[in-house]
């Protein structure tokens, strides 16, 4: 039974005490990053970043949810292709293979699948010579000569961000020999090979652009030569099927992403053409595109292309297992041919079918949608039945954390019907008490322009704070900056809500999900708009009607590009008017301000961080400052926008986290942050703490334990409040 609020103890906001541990939230956090499916063999694997094994990410049998890794041992199923990742391994006929980050190379295994119960797999073997300098992503084995792979290599061989080389390349597992197959862009991802294997499709781009900007997609034939003295496999006869369009004055850009085969002849990608990203369908053999639904519909079906692999919808097969033409792929003998699709609406994801067999004329059917974010979506041929069919997912809700789903569809007469199924769902237990619920809401701006923020309440059975009192909040500047704060079970934010604390994620202009015209507002203005924006979110939520949050006690933290957003606020640079016009800058700032911040790992120097940043988003700055740091009158901006140029403006109390292995933003931006406000004076108001080993985004569970612990003990001890870790 639950205290009810008479039984409840009366204590200030932010000093009670909770059933949610540090120790228990990072226990929680484990991260399954990827989902992936044998088309032969039907069996289900995905990929678990565990940070109790030391941040190891460790393939899993789905279904049996057995550890294809020998226990104890240093397997680590991730790719450092892109500085990101993702598209770490894929499975063929019982072989399974991966990248493994400790080295680079790509290994495979053998699996063997009795029952849903009796798994076993074998020690993996290198299929890629002995060399750290080359990493690989996104293998795909050819379908009918299997033991051609094509990959996505990254050679660091001269490791500058100028010179490291992407390719897509041939790799044949038989021999462990690598060999080019088409080079010439910057950057490869996608590669996909349609289901006979006579043509490839892929996703090229070029600097300074970045993939959900710039990228053009490509398919090209597949041939085989016989002669031993050239390589097994060729591409040849290139032909650009769609193409990302710059933006114009009286139009967002579009961009194209997400690319597919839907049969020998048919493609399917998304395209923000209506400036949402929607379906679109090529036909190789009449040459052309065009979108596969009604009217568009004003939802992104995807978040922005930046991991490897991703995937927001996949074919379902309703043909029924006694059927010789099964519907993935081709028509059934309805004519229909059916899709499932993830789209997003308020920043929760919900679940379309789309039948493509009505292109230009398709709706879009809405099933209903337990979860607020899906993603690494594919599909199943395993149908017991005629008019049922299978996707898996990984999926999040507001209150049962991350985790692998099964769907199956039911097609019937009056509609669909959706049910879904995990093998293991991780379990939450007495916490579920304390877990607060996302409130999204969309502000009004100074400008009349909508801002999204999602607000959680303080919540603790057992406690409740004195009339009249307002909680302390912390604002979280999520990172990217083109990405998005999900509405998903996050067990830091509970750690914080349970104590007493609210916590405003906010989703600034220049934020992914909300479509390409709320992204592209931070074109120019970055460092400017997503600080005001926070300041302004935080003030009004502080003030009536809404008066949820104690305006004297608000704290900011923020990770990478959220870390920039920090000191940017502290440093004062987004008041230096450089930028495009912005509402109101004075009154965002004349009667609030936040009381101390953390960055973890955040941008300090802008023009360094062109210099020293991986290849991936080493030109990244350019669009989201107006220019790059040598064209006319930039080198200024860049200085003006950078917050350790302006240490001796920093008044308050920062706390900075950085790991010692991040090649994105390296370690010299947080030492010389640090360096620059102790220079200044500041040596009461900052503190500095490093992690050896750990790269961008911390891994293991003793640093995410003792950065969450150092981050609330450093925000208590500056709004004077008596913290129980």
């Amino acid at each position: 039974m639950h205290a009810t609020q008479t039984e409840a103890k009366v204590a200030p906001y932010g000093t009670w005490d909770s059933s949610i541990t540090s120790a228990s939230a990072v226990a929680q956090s484990i991260d399954i990053s990827y989902v992936f499916v044998d088309p032969i063999t039907n069996e289900v694997y995905h990929v678990e970043r565990r940070p109790a094994e030391r941040g190891l990410s460790v393939i899993v049998h789905s279904r049996s949810s057995t550890d294809l890794f020998e226990r104890g041992s240093s397997w680590n199923a991730r790719s450092a292709v892109h500085g990101y990742g993702g598209g770490a391994a894929a499975a063929h006929d019982g072989i399974l293979y991966f990248s493994n980050v400790g080295d680079g190379r790509l290994y495979k295994f053998s699996v063997g699948v009795l029952d849903d119960v009796n798994v076993s797999a074998e020690p993996p073997s290198p299929v890629t010579p002995m060399d750290d300098r080359k990493r690989y992503a996104s293998p795909t084995p050819h379908p009918t000569q299997p033991h051609l792979l094509v990959a996505v290599l990254e050679d660091h061989t001269h490791d500058t961000p100028s010179t490291v080389v992407n390719s897509l390349v041939c790799i044949d597992t038989l021999t462990s020999t690598v060999y080019p197959l088409i080079t010439g862009a910057d950057f490869y991802a996608a590669p996909s090979f349609s289901p006979d294997g006579t043509k490839l499709a892929w996703q090229a781009w070029n600097h300074p652009h970045m993939p959900w900007v710039g990228t053009t997609i490509w398919v090209g034939d597949i041939t085989f030569p016989t002669s031993s003295t050239l390589p097994p496999m060729q591409a040849t006869n290139h032909i650009r099927i769609a193409q990302s369009m710059a933006p114009q004055l009286t139009h967002p850009g579009s961009g194209v992403s997400y690319v597919s085969w839907l049969d020998d002849d048919a493609l399917l990608f998304l395209a923000e053409a209506s400036g949402w990203r929607n379906p679109w369908v090529y036909r190789l053999s009449l040459r052309n595109a065009s979108p596969v639904l009604k009217a568009p519909i004003q939802e992104d079906f995807a978040s922005v292309y930046k991991l490897l692999g991703a995937s927001y919808y996949a074919p379902l097969d309703f043909s029924g297992p006694d059927d010789d033409h099964p519907s993935q792929g081709t028509r059934d003998r309805d004519g229909m041919r059916e899709m499932l699709f993830v789209a997003y609406r308020g920043g929760q994801s919900i679940l379309y079918i789309v039948d493509l067999a009505r292109r230009g004329r398709a709706e879009a059917i809405e099933l209903d949608c337990p979860f607020v974010d899906v993603s690494c979506v594919r599909a199943v041929r395993c149908s017991t039945e005629k008019d049922s069919a299978q996707v898996v997912f990984i999926t999040s809700s507001t209150d049962v954390p991350i985790t692998v789903t099964f769907c199956t569809i039911s097609r019937l007469h009056t509609g669909y019907k959706a049910s879904f199924s995990s093998t293991r769902t991780p379990p939450v237990g007495d916490l579920a008490v304390c877990l607060s619920l996302p409130r999204p809401m969309t502000l009004t701006g100074d400008d009349g322009e909508p801002l999204h923020v999602v607000y959680y309440a303080p919540l603790n059975p057992t406690l409740v704070a004195p009339n009249g009192e307002r909680p302390p909040c912390i604002v979280n500047v999520h990172g990217g900056p083109t990405l998005v704060a999900l509405q998903s079970l996050d067990f830091t934010k509970q750690w914080y809500t349970s104590r007493g604390w609210a916590w405003l994620d906010v989703n600034y202009r220049g934020s992914s999900l909300y479509g390409r015209k709320y992204t592209d507002r931070l074109d120019g203005r970055w460092g400017v708009l997503d600080v005001l924006d926070c300041v302004h979110a935080a003030r009004v939520l502080s003030s009536p009607p809404y008066s949820l949050v104690d305006p004297a006690r608000c704290v900011i933290r923020g990770l990478s590009a959220g870390g920039y957003t920090v000191l940017s606020y502290a440093a004062g640079t987004y008041r230096t008017g450089d930028a495009p016009p912005t509402p109101s800058p004075a009154q965002a700032d004349t009667d609030f301000a936040f009381k101390a911040g953390t960055s973890y790992f955040g941008i300090a120097d802008l023009a360094a961080l062109t210099r020293a940043s991986h290849k991936f988003e080493s030109h990244y700055v350019f669009k989201l400052l107006g220019g790059r740091p040598d064209g006319p009158g930039m080198a200024e901006v860049y200085r003006r926008r950078s917050p350790v140029f302006h240490a001796g403006n920093i008044v308050m109390p920062l706390l900075m986290l950085q790991g010692l292995a991040d090649p994105v933003v390296p370690p010299e931006q947080s030492q010389g942050m640090v360096d620059a406000i102790m220079a200044h004076g500041g040596c009461d108001r900052v503190k500095y703490k490093t992690y050896e080993g750990e790269g961008h985004g911390f891994g293991r569970a003793d640093t995410n334990r003792s950065a969450l612990e150092e981050e609330a003990t450093w925000f208590a001890q500056w709004l004077g409040i008596e913290l129980s870790l």
